[in-house]
């Protein structure tokens, strides 16, 4: 596959699908393939220069770690999925699917507070399942951010109903039903940003 897509792009042929590709194939390799990196710049210089800064730079093991002895290990850290699904929201919110980009948002906002939970407190079993459920968000940053307990409340709501109308990741389909379901989505987004800066500002 990997031979493949060179010949696509010495062919002039690259295109979104390729990308996509060449993304999974970096991921599973840990961002070390050169000659693919160099392609991507070429082709898309924001998502690489994303890629160079945050995913081959341990960017979550060093922002989740700063002055905290208790929180988890790189090599631990290293399993996480949180670069592919922060990297596969830029690459569909670049291409204009929505819907693809929110949903694997709405999957990134759900795994790194799994892992604010479990390094706020060490004692507990680190567990994404108990992250993605409404009543569980809603009680860690409420907790944590009493401050903006109006905000999470209302934001996790529109979260819920917003991916549960997915049909991505649901099949009731609602979310094709909205007019302005782009704007939704994207506000969503950004208030789901919010509450995450607003966590790590506090806390780390």
């Amino acid at each position: 596959m990997l031979d493949k897509l060179f010949r696509i792009y010495r062919a002039g042929e690259w295109n979104i699908v390729c990308t996509h590709i060449g993304l999974i194939y970096l991921f599973n390799s840990g961002f070390k393939h050169i000659d693919l990196l160099n392609i991507i710049k070429k082709e898309d210089n924001i998502l690489y220069n994303y890629i160079n800064i945050y995913c081959k730079s341990n960017w979550h093991f060093r922002v989740l770690s700063i002055n905290n002895r208790k929180f988890a290990t790189k090599a631990y850290l290293k399993k996480s999925n949180l670069y592919y699904l922060l990297l596969m929201y830029i690459f569909e919110l670049k291409n204009n699917n929505y819907l693809h980009a929110y949903s694997y948002f709405k999957n990134y906002f759900d795994v790194l507070t799994a892992h604010l939970a479990h390094m706020t407190d060490s004692t507990k079993k680190f567990s994404v399942e108990s992250y993605y459920k409404e009543r569980e968000l809603k009680s860690f940053y409420q907790n944590y951010l009493p401050e903006m307990n109006n905000k999470i409340g209302s934001t996790i709501n529109e979260t819920h109903k917003y991916r549960n109308g997915n049909p991505v990741c649901h099949g009731s389909g609602k979310m094709l039903d909205y007019v302005n379901q782009t704007e939704l989505l994207l506000n969503n987004i950004n208030d789901l940003q919010t509450i995450i800066d607003a966590y790590v500002g506090k806390y780390l």
